[in-house]
């Protein structure tokens, strides 16, 4: 797996996709509701084989069992649960921080104007990742809406998140840097 397929793998993981493990190896699920997204992703992941399908106006993608995935869960789970510590955020570079946004984030405010990220699926560790991205320069505070966390930066920080990942955000995706 090259260094570049890695950090696709954790944006992916950090965003609304999941490893499934099982003895043979671990699989990668993952869901969104755009097709060319998700295409986008899988093509990038060419050492992993897998399988489309479509749900309730989702696109699945599942992968084969690989151990190659294998190191990734143990880095991001505990307990078959997400759980995502300072070390793997520390090791994130734009193309991760790009596709996790793609994948949950938007931008909010009354004139959209603040960057969020959509973090349930991270339940449990949002206090790590909010105390990250402060400690990496892009101010940002935890917003909770109906029971779910959300990273939200403040103007600043979303200026500094956005100059870092608008070169890897695709033009289909757009609409979430303007």
């Amino acid at each position: 797996m090259t260094s570049d397929q890695q950090q696709v793998l954790l944006g992916t993981i950090l965003g609304n996709s999941k490893l499934i493990y099982h003895k043979e190896g671990c699989q990668l699920l993952m869901k969104s509701n755009s097709k060319d997204w998700l295409s986008l992703k899988v093509s990038e992941l060419n050492n992993l084989k897998g399988d489309y399908s479509k749900s309730h106006g989702n696109y699945y993608w599942k992968s084969e069992p690989s151990v190659e995935l294998n190191n990734l869960y143990d880095q991001c789970y505990l307990n078959n649960s997400k759980l995502i510590l300072m070390p793997t955020l520390d090791i994130l570079r734009d193309i991760a921080l790009a596709i996790w946004y793609c994948d949950t984030g938007a931008l909010v405010g009354r004139t959209k104007t603040n960057a969020c990220l959509r973090i349930q699926s991270l339940h449990g560790t949002e206090d790590v990742i909010c105390q990250f991205f402060n400690e990496v320069g892009m101010k940002c505070k935890i917003n909770w809406v109906r029971q779910k966390p959300t990273i939200v930066f403040d103007k600043y920080g979303t200026i500094t998140f956005l100059k870092i990942i608008g070169p890897y955000i695709p033009e289909f995706k757009y609409n979430l840097l303007f």
